[in-house]
């Protein structure tokens, strides 16, 4: 019996006082010494709630408030970070935490208004006591790409991109990201993975999606090795569900600068060029000036690009700061900036650099906004309709 199946047993089959009592046959994969081990969120007041016991939201309330972990395991019998031993409720506990009343939520953890670019920065059901990584939810635009391969006669997916969500049905990404792995010619072989988070697991509080790719579009430009142009949209089979976890990133305008903002970029990827560890597990992020095209000019000539290096203006800059930075592993993966009301935009997309981290070093992305039209124009060919989720806020008066 699974893990994910047992914990709904838990949750779906037992409730009343009378639980304490029911048949173990069925939960001796979850057993633990003090009951069974199961999501930290569902153990209210030490007692495994059955009846959503300070978990329901009244319709007008707030966003309950996220429980702090760590990632390091406090619970040896239940040997992951996410799950706790837990009992089943009595009558006294159960009458607790009926009275107990719930915490008020800081202004980002109320509930979202569905619209393009918003996520939970303190994360949601859980906060994450570590700044390295993602909060769950708190980059709910991310998509994992994955490719089917045959690994010693068996078929699996392997994560090789990134890339962000500007509608249900459409992934936007880097076009060297699928030249590598021949997915142009094999859509079919692409799956584009929404609301995973940490890929070692799937205890997070909502499971992840996956959808087939039925088309793949490249910028008619793309210029391999100079990466000119390295933009791709990928169309899914059918529209996501948004949810908490699943959500579109929004579009910025064609005129938008974020020079000397601070922006966000998030993935799988390694810490270090050529490193010989694995992908992350769990979602990083990094914190990243935009650096102005004038000055990342002049930094990137001072690298092995030489004197005479030209800036194709598909491109900006953001990074250069020592040991800060996306790397291999991240390509494809969106870099998003603030409005300042809580809203994130695209700004750029990530597509190479010299080495990772380096000092006055910056990375270099796609710039987002210079392909507007191109992303329309293709969109409309597949007959799908921006105007909902990304371009909302950038469609001026005529």
């Amino acid at each position: 019996m699974d893990l994910i199946r047992v914990v709904l047993l838990v949750v779906g089959l037992y409730s009343g006082s009378s639980h304490a009592q029911g048949s173990s046959e069925e939960f001796d994969a979850m057993k633990c010494p003090g009951g069974y081990c199961v999501q930290k969120h569902l153990c209210v007041n030490s007692s495994i709630s059955t009846e959503g016991e300070g978990l329901i939201n009244e319709r007008f309330g707030e966003e309950l408030e996220p429980i702090s972990v760590k990632l390091e395991v406090e619970d040896d019998e239940c040997e992951h970070y996410l799950m706790k031993c837990c009992s089943f409720m009595t009558n006294k506990t159960k009458k607790e935490a009926l009275q107990e009343k719930p915490t008020n939520a800081s202004p980002e953890e109320k509930p979202l208004p569905p619209s393009c670019g918003r996520g939970y920065e303190n994360g949601y059901k859980y906060h994450l006591a570590d700044s390295t990584v993602a909060q769950f939810a708190e980059f709910p635009w991310m998509v994992a790409l994955l490719h089917s391969m045959e690994l010693l006669d068996e078929k699996k997916l392997v994560y090789f991109c990134a890339g962000s969500l500007i509608h249900p049905q459409v992934v936007l990404t880097a076009a060297h990201c699928l030249r590598k792995t021949n997915q142009p010619n094999q859509p079919e072989d692409l799956v584009a993975r929404l609301g995973e988070w940490d890929t070692a697991t799937e205890n997070e509080p909502l499971k992840y999606q996956n959808f087939n790719v039925k088309k793949v579009i490249i910028h008619e430009s793309f210029t391999p090795n100079i990466y000119h142009n390295d933009i791709a949209l990928l169309i899914l089979e059918k529209p996501a569900e948004l949810s908490p976890h699943i959500r579109t990133i929004c579009l910025p305008n064609d005129d938008e600068s974020f020079d000397d903002s601070r922006c966000k970029a998030a993935g799988w990827g390694k810490k270090e060029f050529h490193a010989k560890e694995k992908y992350a597990k769990i979602m990083k992020k990094v914190e990243l000036p935009i650096v102005p095209r004038k000055k990342c000019i002049q930094q990137l000539r001072k690298t092995r690009l030489g004197a005479f290096y030209q800036l194709h203006s598909s491109f900006i800059c953001a990074g250069g700061e020592e040991g800060i930075d996306t790397c291999t592993g991240d390509g494809g993966a969106p870099l998003v900036c603030s409005r300042g009301n809580g809203e994130y935009v695209q700004s750029g997309i990530v597509a190479w650099g010299i080495g990772c981290g380096g000092q006055d070093v910056p990375g270099v992305y796609v710039k987002v906004s210079e392909f507007l039209e191109w992303i329309e124009d293709h969109l409309q060919q597949e007959g799908v309709h921006l105007s909902e989720y990304a371009i909302d806020r950038r469609i001026k008066d005529e």
